[in-house]
This record gives C-alpha cells, structure tokens and sequence, in this order.
C-alpha cells in the first residue's frame, strides 16, 4: 500500500499549533477525506511517533485521550527547514537500491560503516555482563524480567565482528548509528574495500571469537592508537554538539543548523528527543526549589536567574571542549603542533607517533580525510578557525 505523505503533513501542520488526540486528528482528515478510516490514522501516526516525528502524553477530559504533540527534533527540524517528513519501508528499500548502483566508497552510509570497523577494531567491542559482585565504579539497571536492579560491569572483547555492526551490539562510541540498518552484505563488502582498496590488508588481521564469529582487528600498533584518538575526538564532538542543541542561547543560528543535522545523522531524532527531555527534567528540578516560597515576584526572579545561569553555564563548557577538540586534533590527529611533556621516554614515543602519522601513504589519508569529515565536521572546524579566543589558544599550542 502506498504511504500518503499528505496525511502526514496535515498532521504536522495541525501540531505546529496545538496538540491534539486522535479523535480530534481523524476528525480533522475526515473532513477533508470521508473515505478515510481510523485504521489508516492510526497507522499513520503510529510510523510517525516509532520516528520519532510526534509524541502522546497526558490525556484530555472530552475522549479520554492523550494529546499527541511534535518531538523537539520535529520542530528544529521545521523551524530550519529540513524536516523530511515520513520514511515508509519502500522509500527506504528504494533509496537503498539506487545507492547500490554507486561506488560502495563513496555512499555516506558506507562511510558510516568504515568509521565503525576501524574504530571498533582499534579499541575492540564492548558489552555489559551481570556480576555478582558490588564494587565502586560498577554500574546497576532494572531488569524488567526478573524485576530486580543487578550490577553490571563493561569488558571489551578483541576486534570487531560483522554480527557486532549489524546487530549493534557494541556499548562504546555512545551508540552510534543504532538507527541505521546495516546489513550483513554490505558490512562484508566494506571489510573487503577497507583492505584492498584503501591499502590496509597488511595492517588488519581476522580473529575468532568463542561463539564462532569471524572479524577483524588492527595489529599496527601505531594505526590503532590512531583510530583511538578518532574514537577520542569524537567523544569530545558529540559531547560538544549536544551541549549546543540544548544551549537555547548564545549560539549562531547557522551553526545549530549544522550541529543538528550532524547529530540526527550519528544518533537519530529519538536521542535528540530524550537528550532535549533530559534537560528539561534537569532545570525543572533546579527551578522546583524555589517554588515554595509563597513570594510570587521574588519566585519568578528567581526562576530567571536561574535559566540564564544554567544556559550560561553551558557555553563555558562549551569553549572548553572547544578547545580539548582543537588540542587533540594538532597534538594526535594532525600532529602538526608538538605536545611540551617533561617526561623524555614519553616524548621519545610521541615523536615516533608523530613520524608516523605525518608518513601514512596517500591512500591511508584519502581514507582518514573522509572519516574526520564525519568525526570533526568542517562545521565546527571552520567554527574554531574564525572564533578570536579559539583562535589565539590554538595559535598558543
């Protein structure tokens, strides 16, 4: 059956303004369409809110319902003009099959696989296991089947495995790319082209887990603490980014449009939705504080103080992983500025890291070029190379 985008749209125009429940939407499509069913709505917004477009809460005393409401990624979205709207299953497979035809090299989600496997293969997979053990640093979460909290520990298993892209089973990277399908053809192919293609044949190696799956990890030293320092600055990316779409002050329009459609590619509009939500709770938390106090106008004074230092407080953080980012990327990215270390066996093994970075062949730097346009986007790039004060501290490296 083939999806109506317009449905859609009417919804999502109706949402700009008002949140609504469902007898209220397919009233509204029933004028328009009176051969429409509450099967097809409900089909339709049940796509929407697994997209992460709209969202139920709360409930009205007419129908009894809850109000659907626009996620915060929807209304980013709309307000800088890159909503696509809904992705039907045949959209999809069809998309896929036209981007068969190009090079497997040069499709973004095949770029998206490469940047996966090397990461995961320098620093290996993690997992979580249940111990039965309580030490500091251990970790606890619900366990819905057996109803009770249990004490987890992370541990990292060597390489990466096709099964481990394909099935998202890796806990590290903070989850990247679980929105995206990867399938297990596909994930063959980019192993085969990282190794012939791209000159790395001699610098992978297979290995064989316990369960019998085949994979592969980097045995170069030198390349896969490379790769680490990738895994590194993206780290501090996604921290930096995610402080930016929350920061609803201080920040250049062009820039959180740019920060948004990074983090939408990475993460999907479901994590942009709970990261907005996350942060919510917090400043409702902070501002709940105050609202004992029965003096209205010292409550709301209050309550504006404590915004503009909470959003304040996150641009300061901002600059400083500005500049954590600009440090790692010339000191172990780069390497064309030299990290000033007292220790002379330490500085002995930098130079050796440096030398070796700045000797990669060319079609290792073709490879890592593409991959940091993904890890450090020419977006924040172009952003620290203009911004004064960033400047000059890298100017001072």
């Amino acid at each position: 059956m083939k999806h109506e985008h317009q449905l859609d749209e009417i919804v999502v125009n109706e949402l700009r303004t008002q949140a609504l429940n469902f007898t209220q939407i397919y009233e509204l499509l029933l004028n328009l369409n009176r051969k429409i069913s509450k099967t097809t709505v409900s089909r339709h917004l049940q796509k929407m809110e697994s997209q992460g477009i709209v969202y139920k809460v709360g409930k009205t005393r007419r129908y009894n319902e809850k109000l659907y409401h626009l996620s915060y990624s929807t209304q980013q979205e709309l307000r800088f003009g890159i909503f696509e709207g809904v992705k039907s299953k045949r959209e999809v497979r069809k998309h896929y099959e036209e981007i068969k035809n190009e090079s497997l090299s040069n499709t973004e989600k095949n770029k998206k696989m490469y940047l996966l496997l090397l990461l995961q293969s320098a620093s290996g997979s993690s997992r979580w296991r249940v111990v039965d053990k309580t030490e500091p640093g251990l970790s606890s979460r619900y366990n819905p089947r057996t109803r009770r909290y249990e004490t987890i520990e992370q541990y990292e298993l060597p390489g990466v495995t096709i099964g481990d892209i394909v099935g998202h089973k890796h806990e590290g990277h903070d989850h990247i790319f679980q929105h995206e399908n990867f399938e297990e053809s596909e994930t063959e192919s980019c192993i085969k082209i990282l190794q012939e293609e791209f000159d790395l044949y001699n610098k992978i190696k297979p290995i064989y887990r316990e369960n019998g799956e085949v994979g592969i990890e980097i045995i170069d030293d030198l390349l896969k603490e490379f790769f680490q320092m990738c895994g590194a600055i993206f780290a501090y990316v996604d921290i930096r980014v995610s402080k930016t779409l929350v920061c609803k002050r201080g920040v250049r329009k062009g820039l959180l449009l740019d920060a948004l459609k990074w983090f939408i590619s990475f993460f999907g509009r479901d994590r942009l939705n709970s990261l907005y939500n996350r942060m919510e709770r917090d400043l409702a938390q902070r501002i709940d504080l105050f609202k004992k106090d029965k003096n209205i106008m010292k409550v709301k004074k209050r309550t504006r103080k404590i915004i503009s230092d909470y959003f304040a407080s996150f641009l300061h953080e901002i600059e400083e992983w500005d500049k954590l980012i600009i440090s790692t990327y010339h000191y172990r990215i780069k390497c064309d500025k030299k990290y000033r270390h007292t220790s002379k066996k330490y500085l002995s093994k930098y130079d050796k890291y440096c030398d070796y970075v700045n000797s990669l062949c060319e079609k290792h730097i073709v490879l890592i070029d593409n991959l940091l346009e993904m890890v450090y986007p020419r977006f924040l790039r172009r952003y620290h190379q203009t911004n004064p004060r960033l400047l000059a501290f890298t100017n001072r490296l």
